[in-house]
Parts: C-alpha cells; sequence; structure tokens
C-alpha cells in the first residue's frame, strides 16, 4: 500500500473512532427547546397550532411583537418545531427562568429517546402548574406587593355566583386607563347584615403590559396560594381562571339583589361592560401577533393542553408510535370516557390514569388541568 494511501486509512481511522466516542450534542441553545406536536382531533392543523402557540406564550406575558412569532417558531420536518424563547419578548428574568426548565426537559428519558418533547406535556407542565405561571407571570407571593399602592374605587357585593359558594365582594376600578394601573380583588366570606366581611381568600387579576389578564390566589393572611379554597367555591387554580375569564373582565351571570351598602349587580355589570369596551380599545392600540378580536382563539392554546391531558387513543398511537391496536393492548383495562367539554376529542383517557403505560418517561404535568392537583410541577428554585 502507498504511503500516502496508509496515512489516508491511519486518518479516516482515527476520526471514525473518535466520533464513536463523543456524545452527540443537540444543537439548540439553552433559550431553544425542540418540541413535538401530536394531532388530537381530525380538524388540527398547523395554523391553529401556531395559533394556539402563540396565546400560550401571551398568557404567560409575552409580549410577541408584531412579526416576532415567526422568529419565535420554526416548523421542521415530521412535525418537529423548534422555539426560542428569546425572540418572544419576554423579560430577562422569565427568559432565565424558562432556561432553568428547559434544562429539565433535556434531560428528561423523554427527550433523548424522542429528540424532542410533547407540545401538549410541554404547555401543560408549565401553564398548568401553578408554581411555574406565578413564576413565568411574576405574581408576587404576597398580596401586598401584588396590590402595590394600586387603588380601587369601587366595591360590589356578589351574593350569588357562579364560582363562588360564599358571599364575594368585589373591588374594581370605575376606568381602565393603562395596563398596570388596574387591580381587581375579589374577597371570599360571608357578609353580615352591617356589610361587614370576614375574608378568607382573595381572588385578584389585573393587566399585564401584553393586555392579557394574570391572576393571583391569596389566603386570609394575604400568603400566595397555588389554589382557591374548595369550601368556598369552584375557583381552583389560575389556569382554570384564565379558562374562564378567556380574555374578558367577567359580569355576573346570575341575577340576584346585593348587599345594600354596596354597588348593585346591575350596576356592577354595566361597570364592567364599559371596562370591557375600554380593555379591548387598549388591547388595539398594541403592535402584536396576538388577534385579540378573534374571540375565540384562545381556544386553541386550550386544546393543546386538554389533547395532551385527557388524549384519545389516535393520539396516544402517535406519541408512542404504536398502532392503535397496540395502544389497547398496552393499556389493558384502562378506561375511557366522552371529553366533557369537546365532544370532536372522542372517547378518551385521563393522562395520569396511563402515563406509567408510555415507553419513555417525561416531566410530569399537574394530576389537573384546572382543578386542586395532589401534584403540582416546580423546577425552579
Amino acid at each position: 500500500m502507498k504511503r500516502w494511501a496508509v496515512a489516508f486509512f491511519i486518518c479516516v481511522a482515527f476520526v471514525c473512532v473518535n466520533c464513536q466516542h463523543q456524545p452527540i450534542q443537540n444543537i439548540e441553545t439553552d433559550n431553544q427547546l425542540k418540541l413535538r406536536w401530536i394531532k388530537s382531533y381530525p380538524t388540527e392543523n398547523q395554523q391553529k397550532v401556531d395559533i394556539g402557540i402563540q396565546w400560550f406564550l401571551s398568557f404567560l406575558g409575552a409580549k410577541l411583537e408584531t412579526g416576532s412569532y415567526a422568529k419565535t417558531l420554526k416548523w421542521q420536518e415530521n412535525n418537529i418545531l423548534l422555539l426560542d424563547i428569546s425572540e418572544a419578548g419576554f423579560a430577562t428574568n422569565t427568559q432565565n427562568q424558562f432556561k432553568t426548565i428547559f434544562g429539565y426537559f433535556k434531560d428528561s428519558d423523554e427527550y433523548q429517546k424522542m429528540g424532542a418533547i410533547d407540545l401538549g406535556r410541554f404547555i401543560s407542565v408549565l401553564m398548568l402548574s401553578s408554581p411555574h405561571y406565578y413564576a413565568l407571570t411574576n405574581v408576587p407571593e404576597k398580596l401586598s406587593d401584588f396590590i402595590n399602592q394600586r387603588t380601587t374605587d369601587t366595591v360590589a357585593s356578589i351574593l350569588n355566583s357562579t364560582v363562588s359558594i360564599s358571599n364575594r365582594l368585589i373591588r374594581f376600578p370605575l376606568e381602565v386607563e393603562s395596563f398596570q394601573a388596574e387591580v381587581f380583588i375579589a374577597t371570599e366570606g360571608e357578609i353580615d347584615a352591617n356589610g361587614s366581611q370576614t375574608v378568607i381568600e382573595f381572588e385578584v387579576m389585573d393587566i399585564m403590559p401584553n393586555g392579557q389578564l394574570r391572576f393571583g390566589i391569596y389566603d386570609s393572611t394575604g400568603n400566595r396560594v397555588d389554589f382557591a379554597d374548595s369550601t368556598l367555591g369552584t375557583g381552583g387554580k389560575p389556569s382554570k381562571c384564565l379558562w374562564c375569564h378567556e380574555i374578558n373582565i367577567n359580569k355576573n351571570f346570575l341575577p340576584h339583589t346585593g348587599h345594600s351598602n354596596y354597588m348593585s349587580v346591575d350596576s356592577f355589570n354595566a361597570a364592567i361592560q364599559r371596562l370591557q369596551v375600554q380593555l379591548m380599545r387598549l388591547r388595539a392600540a398594541l403592535s402584536t401577533d396576538i388577534q385579540f378580536d378573534s374571540l375565540q382563539h384562545h381556544t386553541y392554546a386550550e386544546l393543546l393542553y386538554l389533547g395532551y391531558m385527557e388524549p384519545n387513543l389516535s393520539r396516544l398511537a402517535g406519541e408512542w408510535q404504536l398502532t392503535e391496536a397496540e395502544v389497547i393492548t398496552k393499556l389493558g383495562a384502562a378506561k375511557t370516557h366522552p371529553h366533557h367539554e369537546f365532544s370532536f376529542l372522542g372517547e378518551v383517557y385521563f393522562r395520569k390514569d396511563i402515563e406509567g403505560f408510555s415507553p419513555y418517561l417525561g416531566l410530569q404535568a399537574s394530576d389537573f388541568a384546572r382543578e386542586q392537583s395532589l401534584y403540582e410541577p416546580n423546577y425552579l428554585p
């Protein structure tokens, strides 16, 4: 063999041997994460997924200034998405929190085996976890810091509510002049004949600079809690507040006579309707990829996590890369149920009942999307 050929052979062999011993490196930066879209219902498509991701990011405070989403998310082959959180318009501190959680996703068995994270899991772990929602939207741990010298103009009494079993007093502004100046405070607890209330819980709402509503729940001492007291009503977690309010400052839905010491229910509803109009005008002045006048677009974000939290057979087959028959065999006696909110999702399983059958381990989401859960993930210090 000629000398140059020997040298070439040795060089190639050396390179190949070293290639075999080098771990495969992910090309993503610490700002980036690869996600996998698995279809959850027949009419779900890329456009709806894009809208859902936009609203998910916006719910967590992303500014998403006009044109920024195209830089934030790139579609790749086989329904893989590359998310770059640095392009979405989050504050630096929030970006750092995302990076921390990204690290846990990248270290997971799911990421190592599948090369990406289930998009539904990603949204569920971040938005449905009260600790993550609070951290990413910067909801203070203390009620006093949430209010922070912001004042409310008037108080209405809600004695018959779709949310509260007890009585509610709602303090709110008469005008929405700017996003950050306004705060809405609901206090839970029985109101006596004199109009005095023993406050057991505070449920608060304000408006983030990107025009989205932000929610927090505090106990009677003003300390932040992960969910509302179930003995007082059906408030659930902040994720339920997001689902119920959508993008609205809600009126009272049940007619009743309020307490004479406070604004009447009819006056309250009229004031809230006026505030909602003012809020929509403020939103219309924003330069954003979010279309606030498309009133059902937020639903696509909800479907991304609902399809994951209550998957149907077709979705599980896509997730686990098995046939539907193989999934049925694997799940054995696991029970299905019709989805209570969106019938087109079909017969579905509860994620918490079937997660143990997955061929890979992923970061666990909350037990329930909107209600009190025994487990709430928290991957932040």
